[in-house]
């Protein structure tokens, strides 16, 4: 996986190899609220011949270099997720898949002329709580990402009612001991819903 801010780096890169006998990927791009820019790989939009990205932050109206695939996103962040193919799950053959996933190369525009290497970071030995927190500290990583990230026309909506709990782009979140309360019920209710709505199964969308 790798994650972009083109407010802080500007416009970035991603390389993605071709297809061989050394190894095939799929991967997908997608902006911080996980809609989808690009599929790229075996089954993406270079069909596995491989393809230089550029991620383009929101309103970006300058000139795209020819040799790459502009994606324009309407966030600042987001990020991507790269999946190789496997043969099989032999030794020799995810050391094969891990060498051939390090092809891929993500780095600023404005060092194309001389890349960095691309740090990759092995975390088979960490643990990582991706459970869903039912506390407080969502109304917190919500205004985060208010503060960052431009509205977009589709969520304009919840402007107003974000207000009323203290949300408000260019303002410090800081919620009093009424407003904590009731913020704390409402994480308290809602968790008793999503529940029932998993216990009961969902319809199905297709």
């Amino acid at each position: 996986m790798g994650f972009y801010d083109t407010k802080d780096a500007g416009r970035m890169v991603v390389e993605i190899p071709p297809a061989g006998d050394d190894g095939s990927l799929n991967a997908n791009i997608v902006t911080v609220w996980q809609s989808s820019l690009e599929d790229v790989g075996l089954l993406g939009v270079d069909k596995g011949k491989g393809i230089k990205l550029v991620i383009l932050p929101p309103g970006y109206t300058g000139e795209v270099p020819e040799s790459y695939e502009p994606l324009r996103s309407d966030t600042f962040t987001g990020y991507f997720l790269v999946r190789v193919n496997l043969p099989s799950h032999s030794d020799a053959d995810v050391e094969r898949a891990v060498a051939y996933g390090k092809k891929v190369k993500f780095y600023p525009l404005s060092a194309a002329a001389n890349p960095p290497a691309t740090k990759f970071t092995d975390v088979k030995n960490f643990e990582f709580d991706s459970t869903m927190k039912y506390e407080p500290s969502f109304f917190e990583a919500l205004d985060r990402i208010i503060q960052n990230e431009p509205w977009i026309e589709r969520d304009r909506v919840m402007i107003d009612q974000l207000r009323s709990l203290g949300i408000e782009k260019g303002k410090q979140f800081n919620p009093d001991a009424k407003t904590t309360a009731v913020l704390e019920q409402g994480i308290a209710d809602a968790r008793q819903l999503l529940a029932a709505r998993y216990d009961e199964g969902f319809p199905p969308f297709f």
